[in-house]
């Protein structure tokens, strides 16, 4: 893009040719690129510009996602000091683009005090126009040419540390866990905070792609051969540091390695007062950037800049809090909400304690006993505090995506995930909770491109790899699917959550041997969690064995596990495979679950409101369920569970009109259309394929409907309680050729329980399979108390 002259931005001198802003004598440089983007929004100052036209002026001829423009728009307005809420300079407009708001000025170079020295040295001949005068001026601009160039060689040699460029654009690097030295074990927080800051500093330069913590995690203290960690994690660059403790001094040894080769490219040592924390981070951010040919970009968090006593002290809390939060278990969550609380009691004004308090909050209503409105209070009112203290940081945004996504406010959960991946393009689980705000508003093809970005940003997290594999099921790729996880999951066999899925798509698959197999060794990992026991009660009750699931059932309620995220949706769908006498008492727990009164959130209240229409189906109230139905549909325009589980409403609703003898009422879906429309956004899963039963059953094709569901046998349906009980089949269950198709489903679910175990005691558990009653113990944690 060519270059104008000097020109202003409100109180801002920008000179596009040295790539800096100027102003009260302040210099700020800004990359190359970043440049071309402003002198763009300058040369239309005023006017929209869509991410499309950004892509072909300042990006033209390179192939860059949105997330590229997302990461410059948040350079130029932290460079300008702007702040996306209230944006002084650069406006953003939802689905529309972007527009410079502030004035554009062009500045005369021969004015005096610019700056530019050159401009001014206008001569006599010049002004009279003389054959002298135009030669020296020639020789003149030749001149400042050859001067430019000599500078900007300069600039970028400078700029780079006086290297070459080591990480081409787009190349990936790994920073590996930085292992603390000596006998400080209790210190290991501190080497992981290290590590974190210095990947969130390198994840916020534009043009590479720095991997996650959770994948490079699998290497914490392990020997490690760098080449065979490079192949495995797919990375171009390592980088790897020893931390230690010598009296209150922090001394940080740091090394750049070619993942290739193994061979060593650079490396450097740091050390600096203990109270000194901020500034050492920064300057290893700083020189690991330059080894690498970038510029970093430092996190200018007030508190960052004069740190107090204490600052550090809570700070120290602070990073013990994000070492337990890694560990994604209730108890390693309990323990990082006390850490993070305690940060903020020492000091309010952290604003990592405020966000990690409400992270911590938020996880523990999936994998422990945290309600979502107690964990919404807590999340949206720490989040606000954090963004007043630190609104630069992407985990500020991303956090509260997240809490609005929970909250089934998906419109307003991606603009705020995308504002996070503005700031910092390699924010993996952003990209991931991105992907599930997509999934929920439908649009599962979308979603699994976010998914996979988030894979290549974290390469053997199961979290990550769980949710794309499970969206690949419900896209109707169950091999690629399972291949997904499989990958992943050869290495995390002791992961509870890849036990949990691995069961949910082999029952999917029609693999009940193996379904069951995952599910108790999920119970195994850890006999108190709510998902492992409602998916081993899922696959018992599609097993034939009754007794068992009741008592499962029982020992969830019991427990006051019930109404846990994920062990909610399963029971749900054991609720539609049951009997009249088992299903009226699920019906009545489910229904405890859900509180009434003001606090209760809306997605909460459309997924209960829903689910009495539903069970109002099924015991014949057919009033209460066009009642509940229409109201859970007008209460959003989004899904209340997915997209193809929501069809089961749908037809709930149109059965329960007809038996009403009901016109369709206006504005209510049409399921028809609800099917086609999740199809062709990407949706082909056993709930589209047996909502198409449904609607075959409903409109009088019983032959049809008969036909479906024998694909869906053949294809590993397994649901034979869900075909038994279903009130929109009942004209289908008539037909002779119905009995054949539940027999070879028993057949098939008596073969898989014989191959599990000759006998099995009440609980579900083959002979032979101890199961111990107590959690499977943690490993020791540091706890070393603030200095």
């Amino acid at each position: 893009m060519r270059m104008p002259g000097p020109f202003r931005i409100g109180d801002w001198l920008v000179r596009p040719e040295s790539g800096s802003l100027e102003r009260d004598g302040k210099v700020v440089k800004i990359e190359p690129r970043y440049m071309d983007l402003l002198v763009y929004l300058a040369r239309h100052q005023g006017e929209v510009v869509s991410a499309d036209e950004i892509h072909q002026h300042v990006w033209a001829g390179m192939v860059v996602g949105d997330h590229a423009v997302y990461q410059a728009v948040a350079r130029l307005r932290k460079a300008l000091g702007d702040r996306p809420g209230k944006p002084l300079y650069i406006e953003t407009l939802s689905k529309r683009g972007y527009r410079l708001l502030t004035p554009v000025r062009p500045v005369d170079p021969a004015v005096p005090n610019t700056g530019d020295e050159t401009g001014s040295c206008r001569t006599a001949a010049e002004a009279d126009g003389s054959r002298l005068g135009g030669r020296f001026r020639k020789e003149l601009v030749w001149g400042a040419v050859a001067l430019t160039v000599i500078a900007l060689i300069l600039l970028l040699w400078v700029t780079s540390g006086g290297r070459d460029q080591v990480a081409g654009p787009g190349s990936k690097l790994a920073v590996l866990p930085f292992e603390m030295q000596g006998s400080q074990t209790e210190d290991a927080y501190l080497a992981y905070g290290l590590t974190s800051d210095l990947l969130n500093q390198l994840g916020r330069v534009a043009d590479l792609q720095v991997l996650g913590q959770m994948s490079t995690a699998r290497f914490q203290g392990k020997a490690r051969d760098v080449r065979e960690i490079g192949r495995q994690l797919a990375v171009d660059l390592l980088i790897l540091g020893k931390v230690r403790i010598v009296a209150d001094r922090l001394r940080v040894d740091i090394e750049l390695v070619d993942a290739h080769s193994g061979a060593r490219i650079w490396s450097e040592r740091f050390e600096e007062a203990t109270d000194n924390i901020f500034a050492l981070q920064d300057l290893v951010a700083e020189r690991v950037a330059e080894a690498l040919g970038r510029r970093p970009v430092p996190h200018q968090a007030p508190y960052r800049m004069a740190p107090t006593e204490t600052t550090l002290s809570a700070y120290d809390f602070y990073l013990l809090g994000r070492f337990y939060e890694k560990e994604r278990s209730r108890k390693s969550l309990e323990r990082a909400l006390e850490m993070y609380r305690k940060a903020v009691e020492v000091d309010p004004e952290l604003p990592g304690g405020h966000q990690g308090i409400a992270s911590a909050s938020l996880l523990l209503t999936y994998y422990g006993e945290l309600s979502l409105s107690q964990a919404k209070d807590i999340a949206l009112r720490q989040l606000e505090l954090a963004l007043q203290l630190d609104p630069g940081d992407e985990e500020n945004y991303g956090t509260l995506g997240l809490a609005r996504y929970m909250l089934g406010e998906y419109g307003l959960a991606e603009e705020l995930l995308r504002e996070a991946l503005a700031i910092n393009g390699n924010y993996a689980l952003a990209w991931m909770w991105l992907g599930l705000t997509l999934e929920k508003e439908g649009k599962l093809n979308p979603a699994i491109r976010h998914y996979r970005h988030a894979v290549r940003l974290e390469p053997l997290s199961m979290v990550v790899n769980a949710n794309l594999s499970l969206a690949l099921e419900s896209a109707g790729r169950p091999e690629e699917a399972l291949a997904r996880l499989e990958e992943v999951g050869d290495a995390d066999a002791s992961s509870i959550q890849y036990q949990r899925v691995r069961s949910a798509l082999s029952l999917r698959q029609g693999d009940l041997v193996a379904a069951y197999r995952h599910a108790r060794r999920a119970l195994d990992l850890d006999p108190g969690d709510a998902m492992a026991m409602a998916q081993l009660a899922l696959v018992l009750q599609d097993l034939g064995q009754q007794e068992a699931r009741r008592k499962l059932i029982g020992q969830l309620l019991d427990r006051g596990l019930l109404g846990k995220a994920g062990a909610l949706e399963t029971m749900e769908t054991i609720y539609m495979r049951l009997d009249r006498k088992d299903r009226e008492r699920v019906r009545q727990m489910i229904f405890d679950l859900f509180p009434d009164g003001p606090r209760i959130a809306q997605i909460r209240w459309r997924r209960r409101t829903a689910f009495r229409g539903l069970s109002a189906t099924y015991s014949g109230d057919y009033e209460e369920a066009v009642n509940q139905l229409g109201r859970a549909w007008y209460g959003g325009g989004y899904a209340i569970v997915s997209s193809d589980f929501d069809l089961v409403y749908c037809t709930a609703f149109r059965f329960s009109q007809r038996a009403r003898s009901e016109p369709a009422t206006a504005g209510l879906p049409d399921c028809e259309k609800w099917l086609q429309r999740a199809r062709q956004q990407g949706w082909d899963s056993q709930w589209t394929d047996y909502a198409a039963v449904q609607l075959a059953a409903l409109n009088g094709r019983h032959e049809a409907a008969l036909k479906q569901l024998r694909a869906l046998y053949q294809g590993g349906f397994s649901g034979v309680g869900l075909l038994e009980n279903d009130p929109l089949l009942e004209k289908v269950r008539q037909r002779p050729e119905f009995s054949g198709l539940i027999d070879d489903m028993k057949q098939r679910a008596a073969r898989a329980w014989e191959e599990i175990g000759a006998t099995a005691d009440q609980s579900g558990q083959p002979a032979g399979s101890a199961v111990s009653g107590d959690p499977v113990p943690e490993e020791r944690r540091p706890e070393k108390p603030p200095r």
